[in-house]
């Protein structure tokens, strides 16, 4: 069975969320300001530790990256791009 579920982002660099194996992200938004990702996942599966990074327009980007996930603005004037990393 399976049931799409709500993360939030960390406004930080680097920062890891535990969710069920095999899950899959679907969409990165703001939901009343704050940064969200949603995520389709199977229930009863064991959670597993994925890392991400979290990167403004113009900074660089040292991990390798395993997938882009999506971009997102707050306030109109900051552009962040989420991407899962290894």
């Amino acid at each position: 069975m399976q049931s799409v579920w709500k993360y939030s982002v960390s406004l930080v660099d680097s920062f890891k969320l535990a969710l069920p194996k095999d899950s899959e992200i679907l969409s990165l938004q703001t939901q009343c300001g704050l940064p969200y990702v949603w995520a389709l996942v199977t229930l009863g599966n064991e959670k597993e530790t994925r890392k991400f990074r979290l990167a403004g327009t113009g900074n660089l980007i040292e991990e390798n990256i395993k997938k882009f996930i999506g971009t997102f603005q707050l306030d109109g004037e900051l552009v962040f791009h989420l991407f899962e990393i290894e």
